[in-house]
Parts: C-alpha cells; structure tokens; sequence
C-alpha cells in the first residue's frame, strides 16, 4: 500500500504513518526535529467528531479511526467518541510506522544524518534545469515563484526533494499542521482506561547510516516523476485541504470524498523514495508490504486474545475500501460505516 503523507511524507512515514516529515530546508542543510506535541482539542456539545468505522465478525469487532494529516492549524474536533470508543475496548492497535530506531521514521532520520546532505543535492552540481525535461522545468518554475519565491539553492535539490520543498511551502502557505493530536489523545486515552496499547510499527536497524547513504540510490525517472506527480496535483490540493480537514473534524465523509479527487492528492513520493532505497540498501525489497503485514499480524494476534480492539488508518482507505480494508472485508469483517452529516449511512461499501 502507498502511505499517504505525510498526505503526506509519510505517511508513511507513513506512512505517517506513515509519512509526519522532517522540515527540510535546503538553505540550513540538515533539519532539526519537530519536538513540539498537540494535544486533541476536545469541543464541548452536540457536535459530532472524527468517524469511527465498525468492522465486525461473530464476536469480534474492531473500531477504527479515520485519520488525516495534515489538517488546518485551526481545526478542533470533539474527542468523547474516540474516548468512549477506546474505553470499550480491550486492546488499542497503535498506528501504522515504519522508524528506524526507536521512534523516528526513516524520512525524518536520513534528514537529520548530516551525511545526507549529499544526497539531497542533484550529482555535479547540476540543477533542476540541467536533469529536468524542459516542460517539467517550466513547470517547475512557475509553481516555485507562486510557492516558494527567489530562492537560488532549491535549484540544487534533485527533484524528488524539491517536490518535498514545493509541498512544505505550500503547506505552511495555507496554515496546515501534520499534528493532529490523535496519537497523544489514542495514548492517553488508553493509559486512562488501562487498555493495553500494542506498538507493532515496523523497525529498521541501520548499523552503518554512512554505508546506507553511500549506497543510496534513486533511478532518475523515479526521481522527476515524483516532481511531475507533485505539480499535477499540488493546486487541487491547495483549492480543497482546508476543506477537507474542516470536514474531517466532524466526521462528513460525503464532504471528503468529494473534495478528495485524484486532483487533489499529494501521495508524499519523496518519502516513499527514500523509504524504498533505504529498505533495497537493507535487503529489503517490499517495505510497505512489510509494513502492512506487521500490523495486520499485531491486530490478528489482539484479536486471538480480545474480542474488541481499537485502531486507526487513514481515512482514505477506509472510505476507499483499499489495502487493509480490504484484506479485512476478505476475511469476512461486515462494515458498519458511521453515520455522517448528510446521512449516508452505507457509505464506502
């Protein structure tokens, strides 16, 4: 399954999940990390909040969470439900991860490694102009004036991180946060109720960080393709991510997936990238099926010991019916969608 990342950079990195993602600014090298850490808001009242899918077969059930990043700098949603939720289960399956170490994904890791910095750079000194098809370079250069401005260094990036560079400043330009607050609130929530919470995130261990950035290796048309990816859909994105994020908060799935058109989706390419050569350098020739494997396995063996457990995937997938959730209607798990404003009960089926 591809994360969405970091609707983003990892999602994976997922993957947020995948995929939050490092800052990387070409002007200061290495990117320091984000240490910062959100709370949910939880909004008083009547007002719904994020969804929460049902899957359920015999006497088990599993509630899942749709989450979203990133999500406007304003958004607010009411917790209760999720609350309520992990308090009734008997398990919390934490999200799925794909880290190096003990907690930082492999995006974010590589960025803070200063030997990276080589490989963040186009070889020879050469720039964006001197790698790019002319009509991806004019591309290029109007979304860079309209996003990022003069800036002499980004024309060194190669071009998959100066997708990730395009994807920040824009982000940043509408007020968008990767801080959701739902893994501190899922954390919380489930040390309040004494609910186990089962971290099954996929680790690597790179015991020569300057072997595996020696060793890195992108094939160039991977590497455009991961700009002219960004370009097509970086202004649909921009038009809809407020919106969707609005609509996040309170659960209106009919809203998100209206917006939520391939127009309007930034897959997060540079992470995946990086993602993949890091795991080929490792020997590891299908990372994000590892990745999904890991976590389906940790919620198979929840499920052998418990009959509710509680877990969140993006919710994309969810309303897509892909990668997981499919695997999950294939084992015979029968959806129960959550309501929504509009009333589309049986949405996703």
């Amino acid at each position: 399954m591809k994360p969405w990342m970091l609707a983003a950079a990892l999602s994976l990195v997922l993957l947020a999940g995948d995929v939050a993602a490092a800052t990387d600014d070409s002007k200061k090298g290495s990117a320091e990390p984000d240490t910062r850490t959100l709370d949910a808001v939880v909004v008083n009242g009547s007002q719904p909040g994020p969804a929460v899918w049902e899957f359920s077969r015999g006497r088990k059930t599993i509630w899942i969470l749709g989450t979203l990043q990133p999500l406007p700098e304003h958004a607010e949603f009411n917790t209760s439900e999720i609350e309520r939720r992990i308090a009734k289960s008997q398990a919390v399956l934490g999200s799925r991860g794909l880290l190096i170490g003990d907690n930082i994904s492999i995006f974010r890791g590589l960025m803070l490694w200063p030997s990276i910095r080589r490989v963040k750079f186009n070889a020879d000194g050469r720039a964006l102009k001197d790698v790019l098809p002319p009509a991806t370079y004019a591309r290029w250069l109007q979304a860079k004036a309209r996003y990022i401005g003069d800036d002499a260094d980004i024309e060194r990036l190669r071009p998959m991180y100066a997708a990730y560079s395009l994807f920040e400043a824009a982000r940043k330009a509408r007020d968008l946060k990767y801080e959701s607050g739902v893994d501190s609130l899922v954390r919380r929530a489930a040390k309040q109720h004494d609910v186990p919470l089962i971290d099954r995130s996929l680790r690597l261990s790179i015991s020569d960080p300057r072997r595996a950035v020696r060793e890195f290796a992108v094939p160039r048309a991977e590497d455009i393709r991961c700009l002219d990816q960004t370009l097509d859909h970086l202004d649909g994105f921009v038009r809809t991510a407020q919106e969707v994020g609005d609509a996040w908060t309170v659960g209106d799935l009919a809203r998100i997936k209206a917006l939520s058109n391939e127009d309007a989706v930034v897959d997060g390419c540079w992470a995946q990238l990086t993602n993949e050569a890091i795991g080929r350098q490792q020997g590891i020739q299908d990372l994000y099926a590892q990745v999904d494997e890991r976590w389906l396995d940790s919620l198979h063996r929840a499920l052998r010991e418990q009959d509710t457990v509680f877990a969140t995937l993006p919710v994309r997938d969810l309303l897509d019916s892909k990668g997981l959730v499919a695997e999950l209607k294939r084992e015979g798990f029968q959806v129960v969608p959550p309501a929504s404003p509009g009333d589309i009960r049986g949405f996703g089926e």
